[in-house]
């Protein structure tokens, strides 16, 4: 029984590289058979502690005795340090365990924590070394993980195990694949006429003397005495004791090698004494089987090198160190062709400058010499030459000849060995390590700078990039070879490369750049000018006509990366389609030249440089570039801001303006808001600096993307973000409100990553981006149907359903912007509104839901936009009486009531109310809301008696229907009170609401939000009254209901610290008044934005409490705001209009600008009568403002006749008991006294 010793061998890494963790098993099995007694034991915490709960503190704590009790440790870092997987470095180094470490290479990191991240695994390699304890290894990929552990722990365990006998023969034919060979003879094959009396004794009893062959003899327990026969058999050279033709080309006497195969025998050597080979020195035939040409072609080899001695360290050298020729003539005898129709044969030739080795045939297809870091495993055409090469000791071991002899060169200076493939030989080039400095200047003179044409840019015009300019230029400096600048198209990636061209090409020797078009390997075969400046158009062009286009790929490359000096190289416009190559060209490149890459896909293994958008000054200054013409700032900067700062899109935009004169900027903006790209004003040819043509802009726009590698499941992810906003979204909401979550979700991430990864969208850690105009012409060439996208539709027509008896419309207001995005894509779908179809209601039922919140939300005419859309698909759909209509027409009516269009207003709520009755009858409580809508629009038209008998009419329906003390009727109590208000009924006004509250409190208890709102309303009536202490009182209820139910910033809050500001102005608590408002208005600029309504009413009482405290300018910078918030809000002749001049005019008059005072209120006067008519108590109040002013001014003729017309005005409309009416009275008395 073989006695066993186990070794645990513990694994530490974080989770990101669990996949390598797994294939370790496979390397200790290996390990096993290689050394008697071994017994791996992997000890992985995820296997060997079970699952559950632990007693201790961490489940670290229980991991780490495993690691303690483990003899090896390998440890493997990536992108981070897992913090658990340091503190089981540091406790195998503190236990003195024997430790591996490796580092897995080709991390790019994608934001600023990565960075962070990777910058701790680039602190530790860097501490590794200053201790010089560690010695740690990286790799690229698993085959070289496993191959480079294997080295190390074999190293490791020969000290403690002895070897299973020997199985270096074994190892290096588990590491060989033998194929068969097509070229040529069968080397495999046997000999019939020939024997070992045909052999050369001598070299073959020395073959027998070899150490490796004394060591597989014992391996197979061979008797050493056993004749010939048999040990060659054994060691499968020999096939049922007949010879084999490789067996015999390399022990047979040179007289019979001929005639077995002619070519194999002789090979050439030649010493030039020429770089040109014009002056030959010695052309030597070189006979023998091949093992006997190995010899004397490395002999001579030798002899005609200098050897170069260094003194001081004792060590001798050729000038092309002996490992690489010995090397490269042995790679050409075992992989040349051996066929009667080739007379070419192995030949060595020495040049002044350079040695060369000629290969007749080819390499087997699987071996790419070029690209030695892909060779991995060693393919063998000539089973029996390789065997006999590897007991001789030529070969060392499969896949590492030419690897080694790369790296040879490079760690002693040398130019890197270069490989040219003909159509029939392989020819290897290495150039002598003194000649470097003199090929460098030859290839100065060989090759121009720009190895082909390089595109053109003027670098005054770009702009905004020099900071990026800057950074790419620093990366490059250090130790880095490559980099991708990575974007959305038409981000300006390409230009940055251009530009990064123009501004450094003095420091590069020679640049190439090459566009994929349609692929970059196309690109490159086609790039006739790069292929004849290198001097290789016969060469591609046999191996593009023999279709062998990778094998051309590869010898363009290896000429590429043999120019010198410090070149860079531009690949424009390359896509993930094609890293391998991408990956191949960063390989044969990585020691002379620079690598820029431009992409619109992640790419793994490339140092990722996002490029952003141009800041929104220099996007400013680049449109202005282009176009010099008139052009409002406000509108260009909501319109850069609109296209996301892309600039392509500035480009286009600003080009066109130039191009077509009768184009406004207001105008452009607005067809592209409508998505119309290619409408008849904005299709003018435009020459862009990205494609260097001309071209229509949705033509440039369209090129930007291609759709061509997307999957089915891709194109319908894709369509989602047509209807979504182009702002940060969470992933996971993402497939919330797509109905992902329901199905495979590692289906949709995938899904989405592959979007992120291909450019359609950008990543923000949890985030995702897909930018206006990707979603533009995803649009344009998806245009999904709202089947598509149903799911998102479903989530926000629910969302936005508002009832305004419960629901807080700010509530909402979190995702206005996707519920405008969802509205932009229905307008655009539907760009004909006659031709909607929604049978069900469906798309009008959302268009009156998001019309309604955005009229809470202050945008009145894209409400209106909404619900004019909404009521025409309704009266197409279902006719003019349908309910549907009658709500949308409501809906509509109230967003023209804040627009200002009373009349209108009144008329939509007359037919609705008409409907209402015929579909429903007199009682029904639909009837009852068009009623109370209809009673505010005619109360704020000042015909107070309709209102009132309308409100009545309301109050009492709800009554019937709902009962005294239902919430509704305590609605339509303050409705009516409010009409009661305006015709000076204050007592009756008092009444209902005090009812009102009462019923409120009954219903909802002390503390509930619709009682607050109830003492609100009951307070302005008391105000009215001049009951201030009272109306505080109620007030400050109100307000402190209102915090306690909302919270400090609701809408809420700031409406009752309003109210109750203005009692405080009546009560001559002026400061108080103050604070209050000061509060209110920054709660409404949080909640609505700067210009919301709301907020300019905020203003006006906040400036109205400024001037009762003297601080005039403060009231005049205020009322300054709020006049053109409201300007720009409700346009000129609105009403609010006329209020904020009225209230500006006023501070004006203590300001003593009492001429701008008389023209503001002059024209609010002209405002309100156009809007109300002459018989209104608004223009009364108007009357009333400007003849104070006229008092000032001394135009007391003017101010006598005003007041009259205002003291008659109230007297007719309110009665003379109303406090209006009085107070008119009292000013006309007081100027006709003035007067005297």
């Amino acid at each position: 029984m073989t006695y066993r010793k186990t070794i645990k061998i513990f694994i530490a890494s974080s989770n990101e590289l669990k996949e390598e963790r797994d294939l370790f098993p496979s390397i200790f099995n290996h390990l096993q058979k290689l050394f008697e007694g071994l017994f791996c034991d992997p000890v992985m915490w995820e296997t060997d502690i079970p699952s559950g709960s632990y007693d201790k503190a961490r489940i670290q704590d229980e991991i780490n005795p495993l690691l303690e009790g483990s003899d090896v440790i390998i440890a493997l870092f990536y992108s981070k340090i897992g913090k658990f997987t340091f503190e089981e470095y540091q406790l195998a180094r503190t236990k003195k365990k024997k430790v591996f470490v490796f580092f897995k290479q080709g991390f790019s990191a994608k934001n600023k924590a990565e960075n962070k991240m990777y910058d701790e695994v680039l602190e530790l390699k860097e501490s590794l070394q200053k201790e010089g304890q560690t010695n740690y290894e990286e790799y690229d990929r698993w085959e070289t993980l496993r191959e480079r552990t294997r080295e190390n722990l074999e190293l490791f365990f020969s000290k403690s195990f002895q070897r299973t006998k020997s199985d270096d023969f074994l190892k290096y034919k588990n590491s060989i694949e033998i194929i068969q060979n097509n070229q040529g003879i069968n080397t495999s094959e046997n000999l019939y006429e020939y024997d070992l009396s045909h052999f050369d004794i001598e070299q073959l009893n020395t073959f027998f003397s070899l150490d490796r062959v004394k060591k597989e003899l014992i391996n197979l327990q061979i008797n050493p005495l056993d004749p010939p026969k048999i040990i060659l058999k054994k060691l499968e050279l020999l096939r049922n004791e007949l010879l084999i033709k490789g067996t015999f080309l390399c022990f047979g006497r040179f007289e019979y090698i001929s005639e077995v195969c002619q070519s194999a025998s002789p090979s050439r050597f030649f010493v030039y004494r020429d770089k040109e080979g014009m002056e030959i020195g010695i052309n030597e035939i070189v006979r023998g089987n091949i093992i006997q040409q190995y010899k004397t072609l490395t002999e001579h080899i030798m002899k005609n090198l200098y050897l170069i001695r260094n003194f001081s360290t004792r060590q001798e050298e050729y000038e092309i160190p002996k490992i690489v020729f010995y090397e490269l003539v042995a790679n050409a005898l075992v992989h040349r062709d051996y066929d009667k129709e080739i007379n070419t044969e192995v030949s060595v030739s020495i040049y002044p400058d350079r040695m060369e080795i000629i290969n007749p045939g080819q390499f087997p297809q699987n071996i790419n010499p070029m690209n030695h870091e892909s060779i991995t495993q060693s393919y063998i055409k000539h089973k029996q030459i390789a065997y006999i090469f590897f007991f001789y000791g030529i070969i060392e071991s499969a896949a590492k000849g030419i690897k080694r002899v790369q790296k040879v060169l490079k760690d002693n200076g040398f130019i890197p060995a270069e490989f040219i493939l003909k159509s029939n030989s392989v020819k290897v080039i290495v150039y002598k390590k003194s000649d470097k400095d003199k090929k460098l200047e030859k290839q100065k003179n060989e090759y121009s700078k720009n190895l082909n044409p390089i595109p053109h840019l003027i670098l005054n015009q770009v702009v905004g990039r020099s900071e990026e300019l800057g950074e790419i230029k620093d990366y490059l400096k250090i130790d880095n070879n490559s980099l991708s600048i990575n974007g959305i198209g038409g981000i300006g990636k390409t230009t940055l490369a251009k530009a990064f061209v123009q501004q450094n090409q003095n420091e590069y020797e020679h640049i190439v750049w090459i566009t994929a078009v349609p692929t970059l390997k196309d690109s490159m075969l086609s790039n006739i000018a790069l292929i004849n400046n290198l001097g290789m158009k016969e060469e591609i062009s046999e191996l593009i006509t023999q279709k062998r286009e990778n094998d051309a790929i590869d010898l363009l490359l290896n000429r590429i990366s043999g120019i010198l000096g410090n070149n860079l190289i531009i690949l424009d416009n390359v896509s993930s389609e094609e890293e391998q190559l991408l990956f191949k060209i960063s390989e044969y490149l990585q020691n002379n030249w620079k690598l820029i890459l431009t992409s619109r896909h992640k790419l793994n293994k490339f140092f990722e440089y996002q490029l952003g958008f141009l800041l929104p000054e220099k996007s400013r200054e680049l449109f202005l570039q282009n176009y010099n013409g008139e052009c409002n700032p406000e509108i260009l900067d909501e319109l850069l801001k609109y296209i996301g700062y892309h600039t392509l899109t500035i480009e286009l935009i600003s080009k066109a303006l130039k191009i077509n004169k009768g184009l406004t900027l207001e105008e452009a903006f607005d067809l592209i808001k409508k998505h119309e790209f290619e409408n008849k004003k904005l299709a003018v040819n435009v020459f862009t600096n990205h494609s260097e043509k001309e071209a229509k802009i949705y033509t440039h726009l369209f090129s930007l993307i291609d759709f061509m590698y997307l999957s089915d499941n891709e194109i319908w992810l894709l369509k989602q973000f047509c209807i979504l906003p182009s702002t940060e979204i969470k992933m996971d909401f993402i497939a919330e409100i797509t109905g992902s979550k329901n199905l495979a979700e590692t289906e949709f991430y995938k899904n989405l990553n592959s979007l992120i990864k291909k450019g359609f969208l950008v990543e923000m850690g949890d985030y995702v981006i897909s930018h206006q105009i990707i979603k533009e012409v995803a649009l344009a060439k998806f245009i999904p149907e709202l089947n598509n996208v149903r799911n998102i539709f479903n989530y926000f027509l629910e969302f936005f359903d508002y009832d305004q008896s419960k629901d807080n419309p700010v509530d909402k207001f979190m995702y206005i912007e996707y519920g405008l995005s969802i509205l932009e894509f229905i307008e655009y779908k539907y760009k004909d509104e006659n031709a909607i179809v929604d049978s069900t209601g469906i798309l009008s039922l959302y268009l009156n839901r998001i019309g309604i919140i955005l009229k809470e939300f202050g945008r009145y005419e894209t409400a209106r936009r909404s619900l004019e859309r909404a009521l025409k698909s309704d009266i197409k759909n279902f006719g003019e009486d349908n309910p549907n209509v009658t709500r949308s027409k409501s809906n509509l009516a109230l967003v023209y009531y804040d627009l200002g269009k009373y009349e209108q207003a009144a008329d939509l709520l007359e037919e609705a109310l008409e409907s209402d009755i015929k579909n429903f009858g007199e009682d029904h409580p639909a009837v009852a809301v068009s009623q109370s809508n209809l009673a505010t629009v005619y109360q704020t038209l000042g015909k107070y008696e309709k209102a009132a008998a309308l409100s009545e009419k309301t109050l009492e329906s709800d009554i019937r229907n709902f009962g005294e003390n239902d919430p509704n009727v305590t609605i339509r109590k303050s409705n009516l009170s409010s009409v009661y208000r305006d015709l000076g009924k204050y007592e009756q006004a008092a009444d209902l609401l005090e009812k009102a509250l009462e019923s409120d409190i009954k219903n909802f208890g002390e503390d509930h939000p619709a009682v607050a709102a109830s003492q609100s309303n009951l307070a302005a009536v008391y105000q009215a009254l001049g009951k201030y202490e009272q109306a505080e009182e109620l007030l400050e209820k109100a307000l402190k209901s209102d915090i306690k139910n909302f919270g400090e910033n609701h809408h809420n809050v700031a409406r009752s610290q309003s109210s109750l500001a203005l009692v405080y102005q009546d009560l001559g608590k002026y400061e108080q008044a103050a604070e209050l408002l000061e509060k209110a208005l920054k709660s409404d600029i949080k909640n609505f934005g700067k210009d919301h309504p709301n907020v300019t009413i905020r203003q006006s009482n906040l400036a109205t409490v400024y001037r009762d405290l003297g601080k005039y300018e403060q009231a005049e910078e205020l009322l300054g705001k709020a006049l053109r918030s409201a300007i720009k809000n409700y346009g000129e002749n609105h009403p609010n209009v006329a209020v904020s001049q009225s209230n500006l005019a006023l501070v004006y008059q203590n300001l003593g600008k009492h001429e701008q005072a008389v023209e503001l209120l002059e024209k609010s006067l002209e405002s309100v009568i156009k809007n109300f008519g002459e018989d209104h108590p608004n223009v009364a109040i108007s009357q009333s403002n400007l003849v104070l002013v006229y008092q000032d001014l001394g135009k007391y003729e003017q101010a006598k006749k005003l007041a009259e017309a205002a003291y008659n005005k109230f007297k007719k409309l309110l009665g003379k008991d109303h406090p209006n009416t009085k107070g008119a009275k009292r000013n006309l008395e007081f100027i006709k006294q003035q007067k005297k």
